[in-house]
């Protein structure tokens, strides 16, 4: 009987590391969370293949200035968040939390920036 409870335990223990597990990036990081804000990723991104969205802000140091928003997702992945309005805003949340945000008012020209504790960094500017 005892061995049985432990078993339960176990189980339970496990099932709820996964529940935790399973909680998105954006959950985990506690982002805002507003409809509008949260737009459809337009259908030239989802490409076949892409790289697993990138967590590390490694990944975008390397951009030159005719990089491209399709280049930024073959190498990175598809971005977490679609913001923008007017012009395409996207964002990809790191594994601690901060974020890049890729701008581009026509998916060619890029503004690339870091944002961690509220402290931007400026990783590329194709277009301001």
């Amino acid at each position: 009987m005892r061995k049985l409870a432990a078993m339960l335990t176990v189980l339970v223990f496990l099932s709820c590391g996964q529940l935790a597990a399973q909680k998105t990036i954006i959950e985990r990081c506690n982002a805002p969370s507003d409809p509008f804000d949260n737009q459809p990723i337009p259908e030239q991104l989802k490409i076949p293949d892409t790289a697993k969205t990138a967590r590390q802000v490694s990944c975008f140091t390397s951009f030159k200035k005719d990089s491209t928003m399709l280049e930024v997702v073959k190498k990175c992945g598809i971005p977490d968040k679609h913001v923008g309005s007017g012009v395409y805003i996207f964002v990809y949340y790191m594994n601690d939390c901060s974020t890049v945000s890729v701008s581009t008012p026509d998916l060619k020209r890029l503004a690339i920036s870091y944002v961690k504790h509220g402290k931007t960094t400026v990783l590329l500017d194709n277009w301001r």
